[in-house]
C-alpha cells in the first residue's frame, strides 16, 4: 500500500494525506493492493485513449462532483464508471488514470451535419452539449422542422440509422420552406419562385399557388418582397 501512496503522491503532486485517503477509498470499493499498484503506474502511460459517449458521460458525472484535485477526480470517476463501459471500450482499470487527466478523445456516434432517421422522423445533427449529454438536432416530421435534441442511451441514440438519399432530399426541402417561415410546399400568390424545368424564364411570380409544381424553390416570399 505504501508503494501505491508514494506513486500517487509523486505522479499527481498531491499531499500524502490526500493520497492515503484516496487509496483507502479505493480499497473500500473492492480494489486489491496489486490492482492499485498497476492503477497508479498506469497514470504514466500517455497514449491517447479513444472512448465512446457512454463512458464519456460517466466520466463527466464523476467530474461534476470532484473538487478539482487529480486524486479526488480519480476517486469520483472510479465510482461512476462501470465495468461494462470499460469493457465496451476495450479498457481496464489500469487505463483510469489516463481518463482522470483527460488523455482521451471521444469517438462520436453522430457526425455534425449528418442525417439520421427513425420511425419516419428525419434528423440533422447540429452539435453537442456535453454538459447535459445532449446531441443537438433538428427533426423533420409531418412537413415541419422542429427541435429534436436527444441524449445518449435513448431510442433515437441507439436505433437511428443513416438517412437515405431520398430522406435527405426530403429534409432539405422541408428545411428550405421552414427557414422562409412556411410549411412544406406552401406557396402564396405573389411569391417569387425558381423552377429549373421552366426553360427560358425559370424565375417567376406565383399567380395561382395551388397549381405550383412540387420541385420549385421559394426564392422570396411575397411578404418579404421590396417591390410591394
Amino acid at each position: 500500500m505504501h508503494k501505491v501512496i508514494d506513486t500517487l503522491e509523486r505522479t499527481t503532486a498531491q499531499s500524502r494525506a490526500e493520497a492515503v485517503r484516496t487509496v483507502k477509498d479505493l480499497l473500500r470499493q473492492g480494489y486489491k493492493t496489486n490492482e492499485l499498484e498497476k492503477l497508479a503506474l498506469g497514470g504514466k502511460t500517455m497514449t491517447k485513449l479513444k472512448i465512446d459517449e457512454q463512458l464519456y458521460s460517466e466520466i463527466t458525472s464523476g467530474l461534476a462532483v470532484a473538487n478539482g484535485t487529480d486524486l479526488n477526480k480519480l476517486f469520483h470517476i472510479t465510482s461512476e464508471i462501470s465495468n461494462e463501459s470499460l469493457a465496451a471500450n476495450q479498457l481496464t482499470i489500469h487505463d483510469i488514470p489516463a481518463l482522470v487527466v483527460g488523455n482521451f478523445e471521444v469517438v462520436r456516434k453522430f457526425d455534425i451535419g449528418s442525417y439520421y432517421s427513425l420511425d419516419g422522423v428525419i434528423s440533422k445533427i447540429t452539435g453537442y452539449d456535453d454538459n447535459r449529454y445532449l446531441i443537438r438536432a433538428e427533426a423533420c416530421a409531418d412537413g415541419a422542422v422542429v427541435r429534436g435534441d436527444f441524449v445518449t442511451g435513448t431510442q433515437m441514440y441507439c436505433e437511428a440509422k443513416p438517412a437515405s438519399e431520398a430522406e435527405i432530399l426530403q429534409f432539405d426541402r422541408v428545411y428550405h420552406f421552414h427557414k422562409q417561415g412556411r410549411k412544406l410546399n406552401e406557396f402564396r400568390e405573389g411569391d417569387i419562385v425558381f423552377n429549373p424545368a421552366r426553360g427560358t424564364y425559370p424565375v417567376f411570380e406565383v399567380i395561382d399557388p395551388y397549381v405550383s409544381p412540387n420541385n420549385i424553390k421559394l426564392v422570396c416570399p411575397v411578404e418579404k418582397r421590396g417591390d410591394r
